[in-house]
């Protein structure tokens, strides 16, 4: 299993009452393991450079976007 075990009311209860606006912080979310096997599988902007789109518009600088699913792990 990739994410941790949780207890949903009591992220829900939090949730509901936290303050200045509802929201809710999970440390540990995803199992360390699985986490890092996610990161590893991103590519390096260079690499993703090379099979995706990359944007030149004045707001989207450095932005690649990569849409082929073949591409993907």
């Amino acid at each position: 299993m990739a994410l941790a075990q949780y207890d949903r009311d009591k992220l829900r209860e939090q949730f509901s009452t936290a303050v200045p606006f509802p929201f809710v912080e999970i440390d540990g979310f995803l199992l360390n393991d699985f986490a890092l096997e996610v990161a590893a599988a991103y590519p390096s902007f260079e690499s993703a450079a090379k099979f995706g789109h990359q944007f030149d518009f004045v707001n989207e600088t450095g932005k690649i976007q990569v849409t082929d699913p073949e591409n993907f792990p």
